[in-house]
């Protein structure tokens, strides 16, 4: 896996589009790829006061259009090997950060069918459900 971030110039107006519809961001993400379309992971995060899109990836962006569309004029992809991040981390470490999650719920209409997918939204059950998934991925919220 690996890990990407190129800093965004939110003046550009490609920018401001792909803001405003983050649809049209997540397809101009998955476009950095020239394999098949992939689950990749993405977020916009402030990092010492400059904007940038962080991407987790199975491989490298292998192009840098998403970087001219919505990057600074020498923005370029910044990428570094995940699993050198992830074998620092150990049992019994403790670590900072900050996440942004769509918790879900699927309602059960028939037997075999998966139900419709529905947002929680009252955060007990929020809270409820991230504590839920991180036990799941083996690490634990305090």
């Amino acid at each position: 896996m690996y890990l990407s971030r190129i800093e965004i110039d939110s003046r550009k107006h490609e920018t401001m589009r792909a803001f405003y519809n983050l649809e049209v961001l997540h397809s101009m993400v998955e476009n950095s790829f020239s394999e098949k379309r992939q689950r990749n992971l993405w977020r916009i995060d402030r990092l010492y006061g400059k904007d940038y899109l962080l991407l987790l990836s199975p491989i490298p962006p292998q192009n840098n259009i998403l970087p001219e569309q919505i990057g600074i004029a020498s923005a370029r992809w910044e990428t570094k090997e995940y699993e050198k991040l992830l074998a620092r981390v150990l049992d019994g470490t403790k670590w900072r950060f900050r996440v942004t999650t769509n918790p879900t719920v699927a309602r059960v209409m028939k037997a075999e069918q998966r139900g419709k997918v529905k947002a929680i939204t009252v955060v007990p059950r929020q809270k409820e459900c991230l504590i839920k998934q991180s036990e799941k991925k083996g690490f634990f919220l305090q």
